[in-house]
Protein backbone atom coordinates (compact mmCIF):
# COMPACT_ATOMS: atom_id res chain seq x y z
CA UNK A 1 0.00 0.00 0.00
CA UNK A 2 1.20 3.49 -0.86
CA UNK A 3 1.19 5.59 2.33
CA UNK A 4 2.82 8.63 0.77
CA UNK A 5 1.31 12.00 1.67
CA UNK A 6 1.93 15.53 0.48
CA UNK A 7 3.26 17.98 3.03
CA UNK A 8 4.58 21.52 3.20
CA UNK A 9 7.50 21.96 5.56
CA UNK A 10 9.99 24.74 6.35
CA UNK A 11 13.39 24.61 4.69
CA UNK A 12 16.04 23.14 7.00
CA UNK A 13 19.71 23.99 7.36
CA UNK A 14 20.82 20.57 6.07
CA UNK A 15 23.22 20.34 3.15
CA UNK A 16 20.74 18.34 1.09
CA UNK A 17 18.05 21.00 1.45
CA UNK A 18 20.49 23.76 0.52
CA UNK A 19 21.71 22.02 -2.63
CA UNK A 20 18.17 21.09 -3.67
CA UNK A 21 17.02 24.67 -3.16
CA UNK A 22 19.79 26.15 -5.32
CA UNK A 23 19.26 23.53 -8.02
CA UNK A 24 15.50 24.15 -8.17
CA UNK A 25 15.85 27.95 -8.29
CA UNK A 26 18.46 27.72 -11.04
CA UNK A 27 16.34 25.20 -12.94
CA UNK A 28 13.27 27.45 -12.70
CA UNK A 29 15.07 30.35 -14.37
CA UNK A 30 16.81 28.32 -17.07
CA UNK A 31 13.57 26.50 -17.81
CA UNK A 32 12.27 29.87 -18.99
CA UNK A 33 15.09 29.96 -21.55
CA UNK A 34 13.89 26.72 -23.13
CA UNK A 35 10.30 28.01 -23.20
CA UNK A 36 11.40 31.32 -24.75
CA UNK A 37 13.41 29.52 -27.44
CA UNK A 38 10.50 27.24 -28.38
CA UNK A 39 8.12 30.18 -28.60
CA UNK A 40 10.59 32.10 -30.76
CA UNK A 41 10.94 29.17 -33.17
CA UNK A 42 7.22 29.30 -33.85
CA UNK A 43 6.86 33.08 -34.02
CA UNK A 44 5.52 34.31 -37.41
CA UNK A 45 8.40 36.77 -37.78
CA UNK A 46 11.03 34.06 -37.25
CA UNK A 47 9.21 31.64 -39.56
CA UNK A 48 9.09 34.36 -42.22
CA UNK A 49 12.82 35.05 -41.91
CA UNK A 50 13.55 31.31 -42.07
CA UNK A 51 11.44 30.90 -45.21
CA UNK A 52 13.03 33.87 -47.00
CA UNK A 53 16.59 32.80 -46.15
CA UNK A 54 15.83 29.22 -47.18
CA UNK A 55 14.41 30.32 -50.53
CA UNK A 56 17.45 32.53 -51.11
CA UNK A 57 19.70 29.55 -50.37
CA UNK A 58 17.70 27.37 -52.78
CA UNK A 59 18.08 30.03 -55.47
CA UNK A 60 21.84 30.41 -54.97
CA UNK A 61 22.38 26.64 -55.05
CA UNK A 62 19.92 26.18 -57.92
CA UNK A 63 18.02 23.58 -55.93
CA UNK A 64 14.60 24.42 -57.31
CA UNK A 65 12.44 21.29 -57.69
CA UNK A 66 12.45 19.77 -61.14
CA UNK A 67 11.03 16.35 -61.96
CA UNK A 68 12.14 16.10 -65.60
CA UNK A 69 15.82 16.80 -64.80
CA UNK A 70 15.98 14.24 -62.05
CA UNK A 71 16.87 10.59 -62.51
CA UNK A 72 14.56 9.89 -59.58
CA UNK A 73 11.54 11.56 -61.13
CA UNK A 74 9.18 13.11 -58.59
CA UNK A 75 11.87 12.82 -55.91
CA UNK A 76 13.43 15.84 -57.58
CA UNK A 77 10.82 17.92 -55.81
CA UNK A 78 12.60 17.13 -52.54
CA UNK A 79 15.76 18.98 -53.62
CA UNK A 80 14.97 22.18 -51.62
CA UNK A 81 14.55 20.33 -48.30
CA UNK A 82 18.28 20.35 -47.37
CA UNK A 83 18.30 24.14 -47.81
CA UNK A 84 15.44 24.63 -45.35
CA UNK A 85 17.10 22.32 -42.82
CA UNK A 86 20.50 23.97 -43.26
CA UNK A 87 19.08 27.43 -42.57
CA UNK A 88 16.98 26.28 -39.59
CA UNK A 89 19.95 25.05 -37.53
CA UNK A 90 21.99 28.29 -37.47
CA UNK A 91 18.81 30.32 -36.99
CA UNK A 92 17.92 28.25 -33.91
CA UNK A 93 21.47 28.73 -32.65
CA UNK A 94 21.22 32.51 -33.11
CA UNK A 95 17.93 32.65 -31.20
CA UNK A 96 19.44 30.74 -28.27
CA UNK A 97 22.60 32.87 -28.46
CA UNK A 98 20.49 36.02 -28.23
CA UNK A 99 18.17 34.80 -25.46
CA UNK A 100 20.64 32.95 -23.25
CA UNK A 101 22.49 35.95 -21.72
CA UNK A 102 19.23 37.48 -20.47
CA UNK A 103 18.07 34.33 -18.73
CA UNK A 104 21.50 33.36 -17.42
CA UNK A 105 21.78 36.84 -15.92
CA UNK A 106 18.44 36.41 -14.16
CA UNK A 107 19.56 33.01 -12.90
CA UNK A 108 22.80 34.41 -11.48
CA UNK A 109 20.94 37.32 -9.89
CA UNK A 110 18.47 34.94 -8.26
CA UNK A 111 21.21 32.65 -6.92
CA UNK A 112 23.28 35.56 -5.59
CA UNK A 113 20.48 37.23 -3.65
CA UNK A 114 21.29 37.81 -0.01
CA UNK A 115 18.45 35.61 1.18
CA UNK A 116 20.15 32.49 -0.22
CA UNK A 117 23.41 32.94 1.67
CA UNK A 118 21.75 31.57 4.79
CA UNK A 119 18.05 31.12 3.99
CA UNK A 120 16.99 29.54 7.27
CA UNK A 121 18.40 32.52 9.19
CA UNK A 122 17.14 35.10 6.70
CA UNK A 123 13.58 33.79 6.58
CA UNK A 124 13.58 33.26 10.34
CA UNK A 125 13.85 36.98 11.07
CA UNK A 126 10.09 37.50 10.86
CA UNK A 127 7.28 35.07 11.71
CA UNK A 128 5.53 36.26 8.54
CA UNK A 129 8.48 35.24 6.36
CA UNK A 130 9.17 31.70 5.31
CA UNK A 131 10.87 29.34 2.91
CA UNK A 132 8.77 26.23 2.43
CA UNK A 133 9.33 22.96 0.59
CA UNK A 134 6.48 20.87 -0.82
CA UNK A 135 7.05 17.11 -0.81
CA UNK A 136 5.15 13.96 -1.69
CA UNK A 137 6.59 11.29 0.51
CA UNK A 138 10.31 11.90 0.08
CA UNK A 139 9.96 13.29 -3.46
CA UNK A 140 10.56 17.01 -3.95
CA UNK A 141 7.63 18.78 -5.66
CA UNK A 142 8.23 22.50 -5.25
CA UNK A 143 9.21 25.46 -3.11
CA UNK A 144 8.15 28.99 -2.25
CA UNK A 145 9.95 31.76 -0.37
CA UNK A 146 8.08 34.81 0.97
CA UNK A 147 10.08 37.70 2.40
CA UNK A 148 8.26 39.91 4.91
CA UNK A 149 11.27 41.10 6.90
CA UNK A 150 10.65 44.77 6.07
CA UNK A 151 6.86 44.62 6.33
CA UNK A 152 6.67 47.12 9.19
CA UNK A 153 8.14 49.80 6.92
CA UNK A 154 6.91 48.78 3.48
CA UNK A 155 3.59 47.14 4.46
CA UNK A 156 4.46 44.49 1.87
CA UNK A 157 5.61 40.92 1.56
CA UNK A 158 7.49 39.69 -1.51
CA UNK A 159 7.56 36.23 -3.08
CA UNK A 160 11.20 35.82 -4.02
CA UNK A 161 11.14 32.24 -5.26
CA UNK A 162 8.30 30.03 -6.48
CA UNK A 163 8.80 26.74 -8.33
CA UNK A 164 6.92 23.47 -8.88
CA UNK A 165 8.18 20.45 -10.80
CA UNK A 166 6.61 20.13 -14.25
CA UNK A 167 5.12 16.68 -13.63
CA UNK A 168 2.87 18.04 -10.86
CA UNK A 169 1.71 21.33 -12.38
CA UNK A 170 -1.47 20.01 -14.00
CA UNK A 171 -2.77 19.04 -10.55
CA UNK A 172 -2.60 22.73 -9.49
CA UNK A 173 -0.75 21.69 -6.36
CA UNK A 174 1.12 24.99 -6.64
CA UNK A 175 -2.10 26.61 -5.38
CA UNK A 176 -1.65 24.91 -2.00
CA UNK A 177 1.92 26.12 -1.76
CA UNK A 178 0.96 29.71 -2.55
CA UNK A 179 -2.04 29.68 -0.19
CA UNK A 180 0.14 28.43 2.64
CA UNK A 181 2.68 31.22 2.16
CA UNK A 182 0.04 33.94 1.78
CA UNK A 183 -1.97 32.76 4.80
CA UNK A 184 1.14 32.65 6.98
CA UNK A 185 2.19 36.16 5.97
CA UNK A 186 -1.19 37.81 6.52
CA UNK A 187 -1.94 35.90 9.72
CA UNK A 188 1.45 36.47 11.34
CA UNK A 189 1.84 40.16 10.48
CA UNK A 190 -1.10 42.61 10.62
CA UNK A 191 1.25 45.21 9.11
CA UNK A 192 1.24 43.47 5.72
CA UNK A 193 -1.30 45.07 3.39
CA UNK A 194 -0.17 43.45 0.14
CA UNK A 195 2.03 40.69 -1.25
CA UNK A 196 3.97 41.04 -4.49
CA UNK A 197 5.50 38.51 -6.84
CA UNK A 198 7.00 38.27 -10.32
CA UNK A 199 4.69 36.98 -13.05
CA UNK A 200 6.06 35.98 -16.47
CA UNK A 201 2.84 35.22 -18.32
CA UNK A 202 4.31 33.68 -21.45
CA UNK A 203 7.19 31.85 -19.77
CA UNK A 204 5.48 30.32 -16.73
CA UNK A 205 1.72 30.15 -17.40
CA UNK A 206 1.18 27.71 -14.52
CA UNK A 207 2.51 30.33 -12.08
CA UNK A 208 0.46 33.09 -13.73
CA UNK A 209 -2.74 31.03 -13.46
CA UNK A 210 -1.93 30.19 -9.85
CA UNK A 211 -1.53 33.87 -8.98
CA UNK A 212 -4.80 34.71 -10.75
CA UNK A 213 -6.74 32.03 -8.88
CA UNK A 214 -5.41 33.38 -5.58
CA UNK A 215 -6.56 36.92 -6.33
CA UNK A 216 -3.30 38.49 -7.52
CA UNK A 217 -3.58 41.21 -10.14
CA UNK A 218 -0.96 42.42 -12.63
CA UNK A 219 0.46 45.90 -12.20
CA UNK A 220 1.75 48.03 -15.07
CA UNK A 221 5.37 47.52 -14.04
CA UNK A 222 7.42 45.03 -16.04
CA UNK A 223 10.91 44.18 -17.30
CA UNK A 224 11.56 42.91 -20.82
CA UNK A 225 13.84 40.00 -21.65
CA UNK A 226 15.00 37.93 -24.60
CA UNK A 227 14.97 38.49 -28.34
CA UNK A 228 13.25 41.78 -29.25
CA UNK A 229 12.02 42.05 -25.65
CA UNK A 230 9.08 39.71 -26.39
CA UNK A 231 8.97 38.23 -22.89
CA UNK A 232 7.91 40.43 -19.99
CA UNK A 233 8.25 39.98 -16.24
CA UNK A 234 5.35 41.78 -14.56
CA UNK A 235 4.90 42.68 -10.92
CA UNK A 236 1.75 40.98 -9.62
CA UNK A 237 0.06 42.19 -6.45
CA UNK A 238 -2.38 40.67 -3.97
CA UNK A 239 -4.11 43.27 -1.81
CA UNK A 240 -5.15 42.08 1.63
CA UNK A 241 -8.81 42.90 0.99
CA UNK A 242 -8.77 40.93 -2.30
CA UNK A 243 -7.35 37.79 -0.77
CA UNK A 244 -9.40 34.71 -1.55
CA UNK A 245 -9.85 32.87 1.71
CA UNK A 246 -10.17 29.13 1.38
Amino acid sequence: MDNKTARIRPLTASDSDGKLMLFAIGKANLESLAVANRQAYGHPLIIGVWALLSLAFVHVMNWWPSAHQSLLGVLGYLKPIPAFASVAVPLMFLIDWNNRPHFEKRTQEALKQGDLLNPTTYYGKSPASGFWVLEYGTAFIGLIALDANDAKKTKKGFIRHFYVEEAYRKTNIQDDLLKHAVKTAFDKSPAIQSIEGVDALALAPHIHDCYQRAGFRLSQEYQSAGILGWWKYYTTVLQKENRKRQ
